[in-house]
């Protein structure tokens, strides 16, 4: 939940200054994740400090880890929205509500829905996304708060490693916040 940093740094930092501070950090974990793949010695250092944190998947060639892709969802939002309700939640539900459906889906995870993932994640995605636009989307109705964390609920369902819910949760979120404000 570290990364609920950026959505909160709104509070203290400018829309437009954030937007400064993370493009040359997303660069740089782009520039990482691609000569992780391409350069032994920076795949060596690496391993050394992140194998433990790093999914099989990520470890194919041509990957991303998922620090980039929140950086990139961040970044897509920030660039794409002014409306700081619009940006707060979106990242906010990227950020808390996936973290919650993993932790929840892992620990109490029986009932299987799609691709591995959870009845019992996916549910605590859906109430952690409806608290957050409660609080932090206050111009929706309950009504379109119940609709977007519902919709988002489902983006992250369906998103997988290539179309990456650090991408996907937080744009189609936004999208349907700016849209029903």
């Amino acid at each position: 939940m570290f990364d609920s940093i950026i959505p909160l740094s709104l509070f203290f930092i400018s829309r437009t200054n954030l937007i400064k501070i993370i493009i040359p950090i997303t660069i740089f974990f782009i520039f990482i994740d691609f000569s992780r793949h391409h350069v032994e010695k920076i795949k060596k250092t690496y391993l050394y400090f992140f194998n433990k944190v790093t999914r099989k998947i990520e470890n194919k060639k041509n990957t991303f880890t998922g620090a980039t892709y929140y950086l990139l969802g961040c970044l897509s939002v920030l660039i794409l929205f002014d409306n700081h309700e619009v940006i707060m939640a979106s990242l906010l539900i990227m950020s808390i509500s996936d973290s919650f459906a993993a932790m929840v889906g892992i620990k109490f995870g029986e009932t299987k829905i799609y691709n591995k993932k959870s009845l019992e994640g996916s549910f605590s995605f859906f109430i952690s996304a409806f608290i957050i636009l409660v609080f932090f989307a206050s111009s929706l109705s309950l009504f379109a708060s119940i609709l977007i964390a519902f919709f988002s609920t489902l983006v992250e369902l369906f998103s997988y490693h290539r179309l990456n819910d650090n991408i996907t949760v937080p744009i189609c979120s936004a999208i349907l916040i700016q849209y029903l404000i």
